[in-house]
C-alpha cells in the first residue's frame, strides 16, 4: 500500500493525513517572484515522469516553504500508462496537475 507515495506494510502511520493536509496553502507564482529559489530537474526519457520542483525557503519565522513542482509524461502512451499503474495520469493532467508532451518520449523542447 502506498502511504504519501511511499510503500508501506505497517498499520501505525508516520504522519496523519489530517496533519499533512494542513500544510497544504494557496500560493501565486507571481508572489514568489525575486524570492532565492533552489530547483530540482529530474529528466525521463518515455518511462518515469519527468519533474521540475522549485523549492522557496522562508525568508522569515514566520513564513513556510513554498513548492512549485511541475511534471510531465509523453502524450501517447497515457492511457497505458493509466492501465499498467493503476494510476489516474489522465485525470491529474485534466486538472492541472501535470502536462503531457507530444509523442511517446518526452519533448525537452517543450518543457525548456
Amino acid at each position: 500500500q502506498l502511504r504519501l507515495n511511499q510503500w508501506v506494510k505497517q498499520s501505525t502511520r508516520w504522519m496523519q493525513m489530517e496533519k499533512w493536509d494542513a500544510c497544504a496553502f494557496p500560493v501565486d507564482e507571481r508572489e514568489v517572484l525575486g524570492r532565492e529559489c533552489y530547483g530540482g530537474l529530474d529528466l525521463s526519457s518515455s518511462i518515469d515522469i519527468t519533474a521540475f520542483v522549485l523549492v522557496f525557503p522562508p525568508r522569515n519565522d514566520t513564513e513556510k516553504y513554498i513548492l512549485l513542482p511541475y511534471f510531465w509524461i509523453p502524450e501517447e502512451n497515457m492511457r497505458l500508462r493509466v492501465r499498467r499503474d493503476h494510476v489516474p495520469y489522465d485525470v491529474w493532467e485534466r486538472q492541472g496537475f501535470l502536462q503531457t508532451t507530444e509523442g511517446n518520449v518526452i519533448h525537452y523542447g517543450f518543457i525548456e
